[in-house]
């Protein structure tokens, strides 16, 4: 167990003065967002860290993000992006992990 990760802040527990712990799974998800919220190229130990999702300019969006998933989760076991959407501000993919199905939101960014 990890402790848990909001917004790039750790979660406290409510009346105690520890933080709250996440189970295996949800540690994942954690990385999840985290490796596709990084823009790929600027995270100098690795340049193929992160994703190509901020330079999506064209459509079909959907399909597009679905590939930029794909390419920047390639390196983790048992993470399988099944489907992507686009909302208007945010995009939300449909992950198996170790075939539990998760849904990750991740905002959209225009101004990069």
């Amino acid at each position: 167990m990890t402790e848990k990760l909001v917004n790039g802040d750790y979660v406290k527990c409510s009346g105690k003065n520890s933080l709250e712990k996440i189970d295996f799974i949800d540690e994942i998800v954690q990385s999840v967002i985290l490796i596709l919220t990084a823009h790929r190229g600027k995270f100098y130990p690795d340049k193929n860290f992160g994703s190509l999702l901020s330079d999506i300019t064209c459509t079909p969006q959907d399909e597009y993000a679905l590939c930029c998933a794909r390419q920047a989760l390639d390196g983790i076991d048992g993470v399988f992006v099944k489907k992507a959407q686009t909302a208007q501000d945010k995009y939300i993919f449909d992950l198996i992990i170790n075939n539990e199905e998760r849904q990750v939101e991740i905002k959209r960014e225009f101004d990069l």
